[in-house]
């Protein structure tokens, strides 16, 4: 396959990067539960979940949870619901940037997040709720 990671790096928090793509800490910063997809509109997108490579994946976090995703391109797309049933898409994006960034949220300003970590290759973000 075309998009062989070139190098891996493992960090004290067990975040997998590779090489040139974007990764991401997300950390559920609401009360409730979030739930993470990857978005089915990038039916062929492989994302590293907690360091495994996932076709398809949903995620439950609880308060104050995270999940490590990586991706194997330099964006990939997920969605979010939580418990109210509110939804909001987004892409993890390197592509044309210096930095690792949440971009095309959808509808727009939909999540309420803060990025309290951001580099080329990695943002850890915070998600606190779905407007």
């Amino acid at each position: 396959m075309k998009n062989t990671l070139l190098a891996i790096l493992c960090c004290s928090s067990g975040l997998v990067f590779a090489s040139g793509l974007p990764c991401a800490k997300i950390t559920n910063a609401g009360g409730n539960l979030l739930t993470i997809t990857n978005d089915p509109n990038w039916d062929d997108q492989i994302v590293i979940v907690n360091g495994r490579k996932q076709h398809s994946f949903k995620i439950l976090l609880n308060n104050n949870q995270s999940v490590d995703l990586c991706g194997t391109w330099s964006q990939f797309g997920l969605n979010f619901y939580d418990v109210q049933g509110k939804f909001a898409a987004a892409t993890i994006s390197n592509l044309d940037s210096s930095v690792t960034s949440l971009v095309d949220i959808y509808p727009d300003d939909a999540l309420n997040y803060n990025i309290y970590q951001q580099s080329a290759n990695y943002m850890a973000i915070a998600i606190a709720g779905i407007k």
